[in-house]
């Protein structure tokens, strides 16, 4: 049974003294019941923090749904979870307190949000069940998802921009982690890893995602003597992007190193692609692509397929043929 139905529909047989059914359920929707506990035991195992758990349920979950949440989670500053409409809203609650290590519990359903995560250490988490896809947050214009404190964690979750222009997530702190997210960009870039003003965006880790119909993959940026360095991609999927799947960017005039670039167990599905990887943007040092796999029915990869820098280790890799290590980038 999917979990929201599962924690908001009760079977039973009626008991004396004149009660009804209807008041048995009502009864049994609060904090403090089998219900409640055992809804908030769920979260805790899905991800442990001690900080808040913050529902959100969409505007659009029928009227009888949402009273139900209302009831297990009212509006009570001292609860550990609390129930909200819209992702925003969680995340403005959740910012009153500074690198309190919330986390947002996505129930499935669409939300036309920017979604701006501030606040160090938050985590926005979709439930999905068997009956429902991951939640999917496509916003009409800008983009979907911004990462904009450090330790910050998104997963679970379908992410699309759709104006064209906008990156569909933008990260520029210490220590992202991006999982198990399908990823679109209209046009424009999946995910981007761009420095902040004050500094680099260090150890990005970008895992079992799948990032389709976008004009470039995954870029990471670099301004001046701002880095985006240590970012690792593994275990994703590309396919259907009509640039380079992944790609390093520069501007300024001084130089720069972005070492630890590492690519691994990865999937390259688009057929004999123009460009899969172009990491010429800048000077690349210390790196690894491997175990990954090409969909390339050429002889080998050539140079300008797989674009590398300084140092950069390519073995193990894998096309349509077997193994294509031996080639020179």
């Amino acid at each position: 049974m999917p979990l929201i139905a599962r924690l908001v529909t009760r079977k039973g047989n009626e008991v004396g003294g004149g009660s009804s059914k209807k008041q048995i359920m009502s009864n049994n929707y609060n904090r403090n019941s089998g219900y409640g506990v055992a809804f908030a035991d769920q979260l805790a195992g899905i991800a442990p923090t001690s900080g808040k758990h913050l529902v959100v349920v969409p505007d659009s979950t029928d009227a009888e749904t949402q009273k139900k949440f209302f009831n297990l989670f009212p509006n009570d500053p001292e609860a550990q979870t609390m129930f909200f409409t819209s992702i925003m809203a969680a995340v403005t609650y959740g910012n009153l307190v500074p690198g309190r290590c919330d986390v947002i519990y996505i129930m499935p359903g669409n939300y036309a949000e920017n979604v701006v995560l501030n606040n160090d250490n938050v985590q926005l988490v979709g439930i999905q069940s068997s009956l429902f896809a991951k939640p999917n947050i496509a916003p009409t214009t800008g983009p979907a998802v911004i990462m904009s404190g450090k330790g910050q964690v998104i997963k679970n979750l379908n992410i699309s921009s759709n104006d064209g222009s906008s990156p569909a997530v933008v990260t520029s702190k210490l220590n992202p982690t991006i999982s198990n997210c399908f990823i679109s960009a209209l046009n424009s870039t999946a995910i981007l890893v761009t420095p902040g003003q004050n500094g680099g965006s260090f150890n990005a880790v970008v895992d079992s995602c799948d990032i389709n119909s976008s004009s470039q993959g995954i870029v990471f940026v670099n301004i001046a003597t701002y880095q985006s360095k240590d970012v690792k991609i593994t275990n994703c999927k590309f396919w259907g992007n009509s640039g380079s799947d992944i790609a390093s960017s520069y501007s300024g005039t001084s130089s720069f190193v972005v070492p630890a670039v590492s690519i691994t167990e990865s999937l390259f599905l688009d057929l004999n692609k123009t460009v899969y990887i172009d990491l010429s943007g800048g000077t690349k040092d210390n790196g690894i692509i491997s175990d990954n796999y090409f969909a390339n029915k050429a002889a080998a990869l050539a140079s300008s397929q797989v674009v590398l820098g300084n140092d950069i280790v390519f073995a193990g890799n894998y096309d349509a043929y077997g193994v294509v290590d031996g080639h020179t980038f």
